[in-house]
């Protein structure tokens, strides 16, 4: 077995560096909270403390023998770390939504004789992975997303839980989505579209908006007519998200009170994670592509287990399910999205038999 760094111990790093460990790799975990490596001392796992942001470091604190490294970071300086590990030759398997261009990281990466995946969450990720699939198997010239972490019951008026970074979160509301619409990339502003509803399985009815969550998808497939993700919330959710940014709630620029300073959007996502931190969560997704050989859909549910949340399980079974694929069965040199997997049927099936021992099957439909 390789040995693997696993960078960021949040919810997700953590249980990547669990999973990975009862898989039997020798996997070590590194982040620059004692609290988070304590936390993996406290499940048996094997971590240390350091900063992410100097590979030397890594080198030095987790041992010169580490051939791939899994990075599960905030995305406001994940791509920073991700290239410089690239640079320094590692493997990387990133699951972090940073917003920097990714393209110039397959340069490098072939260039220091590695390979980058990125986007290996369950949107982007996941998602990218079964539309990629979808173009294989139907020809699809269009496709949706509709991708969701909510609470497990309504709990108005967010209907969310506190299971990633809420400063994350609220990116969302504000950060431009890019579509495929009549053939032709545009960008909508995510609070001033009309919602569209969907009826969820098992779940019931859920609005959805668009959000910037394609990613790779319009590097990948820009000639397609139409492709587009959608946020999944609760029935009121986005009426109060929009009456929070009329008040002013989303903007970062600093605000200054009576003897400090601060971000409105730093303050409501902390009043946030606050209000939701413990409330049981559950991730819903819905794939529908139609091309010239038919329409193909995807849905999927996940829920809470062994004290893992819904969102932690979802995103860190596709990140163990790439890295196995990784180390198993080798990808070539440079940068690689998830959707070319899914183009890749040998490759998806593999990948599709890891994702079962993860329990995150998915049901899949033709017609």
């Amino acid at each position: 077995m390789e040995s693997i760094a696993i960078i960021g111990l949040g919810n997700i790093g953590l249980r990547t560096l669990w999973r990975l460990t009862n898989l039997g790799y020798r996997a070590i975990g590194l982040d620059s909270s004692l609290t988070s490596v304590k936390k993996a001392a406290e499940l048996g796992l094997k971590a240390v403390l350091g900063d992410a942001s100097n590979p030397t470091v890594i080198s030095e604190a987790i041992g010169s023998n580490i051939e791939l490294v899994v990075t599960a970071l905030p995305g406001s300086i994940a791509y920073n770390i991700v290239r410089k590990l690239v640079d320094h030759g590692y493997n990387v398997v990133d699951v972090s939504f940073f917003p920097e261009d990714p393209v110039e990281l397959d340069g490098i990466a072939k260039v220091n004789d590695s390979t980058v995946v990125i986007d290996t969450g369950i949107a982007p990720g996941y998602s990218n992975f079964l539309v990629g699939k979808a173009v294989k198997v139907v020809k699809a010239t269009k496709g949706h997303i509709y991708v969701g972490g909510l609470s497990r019951e309504p709990y108005p008026p967010l209907g969310i839980a506190a299971t990633w970074s809420t400063y994350d979160l609220l990116e969302e509301y504000i950060r431009p989505a890019r579509l495929i619409l009549n053939g032709k990339m545009v960008s909508v502003n995510p609070l001033d579209t009309e919602l569209s509803y969907l009826d969820f399985p098992g779940v019931g009815r859920l609005e959805a908006f668009p959000t910037d969550g394609l990613r790779t998808l319009l590097y990948s497939y820009p000639n397609m007519n139409e492709l587009a993700e959608y946020t999944l919330r609760r029935p009121g959710h986005i009426d109060f998200l929009k009456s929070l940014a009329k008040l002013g709630f989303l903007e970062d620029s600093p605000l200054k009170l009576t003897g400090c300073t601060i971000s409105p959007r730093e303050c409501l996502a902390r009043m946030i994670e606050k209000a939701v931190s413990n409330i049981e969560d559950i991730v819903v997704m819905s794939i529908e592509a139609e091309g010239e050989d038919g329409l193909y859909q995807a849905f999927l549910k996940v829920y809470p287990e062994n004290n893992w949340s819904a969102m932690a399980r979802a995103t860190s079974a596709f990140q163990v399910a790439v890295t196995r694929l990784l180390v198993e069965h080798g990808l070539p040199e440079g940068l690689i999205f998830p959707e070319k997997i899914g183009e890749t049927l040998d490759l998806a099936s593999i990948l599709e038999k890891y994702l079962e021992e993860e329990k995150l099957p998915i049901s899949e439909a033709w017609s």
